[in-house]
């Protein structure tokens, strides 16, 4: 597995994660500004009822779990031990800023709306039906990656002068897609 199969899965995975990234549209720049330490504890609060750290470490170990062989001298298993440890060393800060943001872009009375709604029971409900949908939806994912990486290549190519060696690498690369969608979830069994 090449690294930039790993970043297009793990990328994946965000994406499968996040419904905001699902629904993205060009974000407004941070403001400067410091931001109401009221709206800041509620955001963080947030974060916490919604269960983002949770949900990321989940979400990247699976993935990471998943990674196995080597890649020329680099032992894939252990790659992904060190991908899943970076990882846990940066989500602290990651979601300082997330909360940031939230407390950027979201009223006082949107973010203890939001908190009200991920503590009641629809929303304990919703998150925790999070791991079945994850569990279904991840198969369409690898299922749609061979043809994302179709797009990718074609569109590589009309800017990058590709090589026999690139043609040769992205034809491994779909090979490896095509065998991960057919196996679904569990791509390195």
């Amino acid at each position: 597995m090449t690294l930039r199969s790993i970043l297009a899965t793990a990328a994946f995975a965000c994406v499968c994660i996040s419904p905001t990234f699902a629904n993205a549209q060009t974000a407004p720049a941070a403001t400067t500004a410091s931001v109401d330490p009221e709206r800041l504890a509620l955001a963080h609060q947030l974060i916490d009822s919604m269960n983002i750290p949770k949900v990321m470490h989940g979400t990247f170990e699976k993935v990471f779990s998943n990674f196995s062989g080597s890649m020329g001298e680099l032992d894939m298993h252990q790659y992904a031990l060190s991908m899943t440890a970076g990882f846990e060393a940066m989500m602290p800060s990651l979601l300082d800023e997330e909360a940031k943001v939230y407390a950027e872009v979201l009223t006082t009375d949107d973010l203890r709306q939001a908190v009200a709604f991920h503590q009641s029971q629809a929303g304990k409900d919703l998150l925790a039906a999070v791991p079945t949908v994850s569990e279904r939806v991840t198969p369409l994912v690898y299922a749609a990656m061979p043809k994302m990486l179709k797009a990718v290549n074609e569109d590589y190519c009309k800017h990058v002068q590709c090589t026999d060696d690139v043609k040769a690498a992205f034809k491994a690369e779909d090979a490896m897609f095509n065998q991960m969608a057919h196996k679904g979830a569990h791509p390195a069994k």
